[in-house]
C-alpha cells in the first residue's frame, strides 16, 4: 500500500535533482535556479499522462509541450524509475508522471493535453 508521504518525497526530491541538473546544465548557480523559480512566477508540478491523453504514445511531444504551450518537462517518472532531463524525442506513455514547469496559465493551457478528452453528446 502507497503511503502518500512517502510519495510526496519522492516527488519533492525528484524536483530537487531536476532543478540542480538543470542549473548545472545551464551553468547557472543553484541558488539562483531556485530563486528564480519563485521569482519569475513559475511552478513545478506534476501530471498523470491518463491512457486516452492526446500526448500518450507521441515521441514529440515534449517538443510541442515547449514550444506550443511553454511547459517543460524536467523528469518523468516511468514506472519505479526516474528518468531526469528527457530526450525531446522520448515516447511519452500512459500512467507516466510527467515533472514540468512553466508559468501557472501555461500550465492550466496545458493540463487538457495530460486527460482523457471529454466526449460530448
Amino acid at each position: 500500500m502507497p503511503v502518500p508521504i512517502l510519495t510526496d518525497l519522492v516527488i519533492i526530491f525528484g524536483l530537487s535533482i531536476a532543478v540542480l541538473f538543470l542549473c548545472h546544465h545551464l551553468m547557472v548557480p543553484v541558488t539562483v535556479g531556485f530563486i528564480l523559480t519563485g521569482i519569475l512566477d513559475f511552478e513545478i508540478s506534476t501530471f498523470r499522462l491518463s491512457q486516452q491523453a492526446p500526448l500518450a504514445g507521441k515521441s514529440r511531444a515534449l517538443v510541442e509541450l515547449c514550444k506550443k504551450y511553454g511547459v517543460t518537462v524536467l523528469a518523468i517518472r516511468r514506472d519505479s524509475q526516474m528518468l531526469p532531463n528527457p530526450e525531446p524525442d522520448m515516447q511519452l506513455l500512459a500512467n507516466e508522471l510527467l515533472i514540468v514547469m512553466g508559468t501557472p496559465d501555461n500550465l492550466s493551457n496545458a493540463n487538457r493535453l495530460f486527460k482523457n478528452p471529454e466526449v460530448t453528446t
